[in-house]
């Protein structure tokens, strides 16, 4: 990561973004937690990490001195360092907004909302608006199966949760259903992407086309190692090592994850087959 952002900023007209000051390997910067609208109203992208001090400290700050009442919540999933500040966050909610907002993410993976919390499930497409604000929810699962991105339609930015990162490119659990979300995000033509890792991406459409392009790439290069063996078959370590080839064995491991993903699309789509755990191709792609 080589971007510097600030505790707290703002990086629109309508956007402030706090971050979770818990920067590591996989968070980079740390966990970006937006809050959008103006006037008095405010809708918030994620809580934020729990046990960040300095978060709870700088959020607490921006509340009083804007003096803002956060009416609706948004969790684009359910890893911890984006929900797992809700508990920390209810004094300051009462406190400073005199409520607590209600709290919405996708229930595909349960909702995880503490009780104090009225916890609405999200539908794709579903609209929250407040004062000049429209945000409508996208699913985009893939990432995580509860995924959520959140298009804004004034400014024409997407809130695109981990899908898209600030910088580098992301984890997923299922790339069938990944890639089918970039094309979902892709289709709403964002000028910009507020990602919740890493600084702001200014052109949408370079940033989405590049995550489609670097994953289409690799699968390629998938199907190039079985079509050069064809009709002979090859293993994850094989197809890892032929890749990777330049790469340390450490580095070559790296990689493994990543091919897994996509050997198990391609099984999906019928377009290689698996025998006694090897892998090969009927016919050229």
């Amino acid at each position: 990561m080589t971007a510097v952002i600030p505790p707290v900023s703002q990086v629109s007209e309508n956007v402030w973004r706090i971050l979770g000051c818990n920067p590591s390997f996989y968070t980079l910067q740390g966990t970006n937690v937006y809050l959008v609208g103006k006037g008095e109203e405010r809708i918030q992208i994620d809580a934020g990490p729990w046990g960040e001090g300095e978060f709870i400290q700088n959020f607490r700050k921006y509340v009083r001195q804007r003096k803002v009442i956060i009416k609706h919540l948004i969790v684009t999933h359910w890893h911890f360092d984006h929900i797992g500040a809700l508990g920390e966050l209810i004094p300051v909610f009462k406190e400073l907004c005199g409520e607590l907002p209600k709290v919405y993410k996708f229930e595909d993976t349960g909702m995880g909302i503490p009780d104090e919390y009225e916890a609405i499930p999200l539908k794709d497409g579903q609209v929250l608006s407040i004062s000049g604000v429209t945000l409508k929810i996208i699913h985009t699962p893939g990432h995580t199966r509860d995924h959520a991105s959140i298009h804004f339609l004034e400014e024409n930015v997407m809130f695109s949760g981990d899908t898209i990162l600030g910088e580098g490119t992301c984890v997923y659990e299922d790339l069938s259903s990944y890639m089918k979300s970039l094309e979902k995000i892709r289709s709403c033509k964002p000028l910009k992407i507020f990602p919740a890792h890493g600084p702001i991406n200014h052109d949408g459409k370079a940033r989405i086309d590049y995550y489609i392009t670097h994953h289409a790439t690799r699968e390629q290069k998938v199907l190039d190692c079985l079509n050069e063996v064809a009709p002979m078959s090859l293993s994850v370590s094989d197809i890892v090592k032929k890749i990777y080839s330049g790469l340390t064995p450490s580095r070559q491991n790296d990689g493994r994850e990543g091919i897994q993903h996509h050997i198990k699309k391609l099984l999906r789509e019928g377009r290689i087959k698996e025998l006694r755990g090897k892998y090969y191709i009927d016919e050229g792609y």
